[in-house]
C-alpha cells in the first residue's frame, strides 16, 4: 500500500477554518472534521469487539487487529 502523509490535526483544520472563510473550504472542512470523529467512533467498537472476543473466545482475531492498527492516528487528534 502507498504510504500516506500524517493525518491533519484537529488544531490545524481549525486554524484553516479560521484564515480561509469560503463556504467551500468551511464545508471540506467540516466533512474532514466528521470522518475523523466517525474513525474515531469506530476504533472504539473495534476496541470493544476485540475485547468481547478475547473474553468469550479466547485469543484475538487477525482482522480485528489488523483494523485496530489501521485506525490508530488516522483522527488526527
Amino acid at each position: 500500500m502507498k504510504k500516506l502523509r500524517q493525518p491533519i490535526r484537529q488544531d490545524r483544520l481549525k486554524e484553516l477554518a479560521r484564515s480561509n472563510p469560503e463556504p467551500v473550504v468551511q464545508e471540506l472542512l467540516w466533512e474532514i472534521l466528521r470522518l475523523q470523529w466517525m474513525l474515531d467512533q469506530d476504533r472504539q467498537d473495534i476496541e470493544l469487539i476485540r475485547q468481547a472476543w478475547t473474553e468469550e473466545v479466547g485469543g484475538s482475531l487477525v482482522a480485528i487487529h489488523v483494523m485496530r492498527s489501521r485506525l490508530i492516528g488516522e483522527t488526527g487528534k
